[in-house]
């Protein structure tokens, strides 16, 4: 059995009286209090406006009704803002399932979707894509001394981009698009190369195998590569003389094949005594790849700082600072 009755309010008394069949009435019952439910104000709404070309989208969450203390967006790209009006830039084009959940002062809380579609063809930003290569041979007796090229990794939008290396055996760079890499134990490693757009969108790539086995030195020496500079310091452009004379080759070999000079300004040489002129400003990482006549290598770096003229007024402090490198 069961009955319909228009309320107003939230609360409303009743007694309940029963008819046998014959038609005999019953005497009313206690009378008895039924609370009803006020409708939640709760709802839940999304307007969200964007530019043509733009993967920038503008929320809005005020239109939605109660007493609204909290708005929580999820834009379905792993991403979450808070607040009534939010900003929220997607990683591509494509289609993101949005969410808007509302919440009152007691916890009462309301949810709605709405589905956005960015344009493939819009041109907003699209990820890099990121390209590798092995310019020496992946396979080899350690150590084994690898170069790596990404180079060739391109962004649609061509703005810049940065370059994070992880080789493989523990050891990470973040730097230039074209690195080397020295493997002193055997195995086989993979390298990766992620690049990273200005928007901070990125794509990975790894390499072939790289294999490396035991080095046939069973004393277990390796080349040594030693670095001296004729300066560290100076005003551009700078005139800075190299030599490899410290350098000492493996136990078995003897003597050093090859100098091979990196000044970390774009330029290289070959020799064992070389100069270079450092034309603009900056701080150049120069790195000196001794080989000997069996083929071992070994890798050393020096640190040089070139200055302008406009700070020429610091370098009597850097020299002070270079001479008492060289006292200790």
């Amino acid at each position: 059995m069961r009955c319909t009755d228009d309320v107003s309010g939230t609360e409303k008394t009743y007694s309940l009286v029963s008819y046998a069949t014959t038609g005999i009435e019953s005497d009313p019952s206690d009378p008895f209090t039924v609370t009803f439910e006020e409708p939640s104000s709760l709802v839940a709404i999304i307007h969200f406006t964007t530019e043509e070309g733009s993967l920038a989208v503008n929320f809005d969450g005020t239109d939605s009704t109660g007493s609204i203390m909290q708005y929580n967006w999820d834009f379905g790209d792993g991403s979450t803002d808070t607040g009534s009006t939010v900003e929220h830039t997607f990683p591509s084009a494509g289609s993101y399932t949005v969410t808007l959940t509302i919440q009152d002062e007691n916890k009462t809380s309301a949810t709605t979707t709405q589905t956005i579609t960015l344009d493939s063809s819009a041109g907003g930003n699209q990820p890099p894509t990121a390209h590798l290569t092995i310019s020496s041979s992946p396979m080899g007796k350690a150590p084994l001394l690898v170069t790596f090229d990404a180079s060739e990794s391109s962004d649609p939008e061509n703005s810049s981009l940065t370059y994070y290396w992880d080789f493989g055996d523990g050891t990470t760079e973040t730097g230039e698009p074209l690195t080397r890499h020295q493997y002193s134990i055997a195995g086989t490693y993979t390298a990766k190369v992620t690049v990273t757009d200005d928007q901070g969108v990125s794509d990975t790539v790894s390499s072939q195998p790289i294999m490396v086995t035991a080095d046939d030195d069973t004393s277990g020496t390796l080349p040594t590569a030693v670095i001296s500079a004729s300066r560290l310091f100076g005003i551009a452009p700078l005139k800075v003389s190299f030599s490899g004379e410290g350098s000492l080759p493996s136990e078995q070999t003897g003597h050093i094949s090859q100098y091979r000079w990196n000044f970390g300004d774009g330029t290289s040489g070959d020799g064992k005594e070389i100069q270079h002129i450092f034309t603009e400003p900056g701080s150049y990482s120069v790195e000196l790849t001794i080989t000997d006549n069996s083929g071992k290598q070994a890798i050393a770096t020096k640190t040089l700082m070139v200055s302008d003229t406009d700070k020429q007024n610091i370098m009597p402090i850097l020299l002070q600072v270079y001479k008492l490198l060289l006292l200790k």
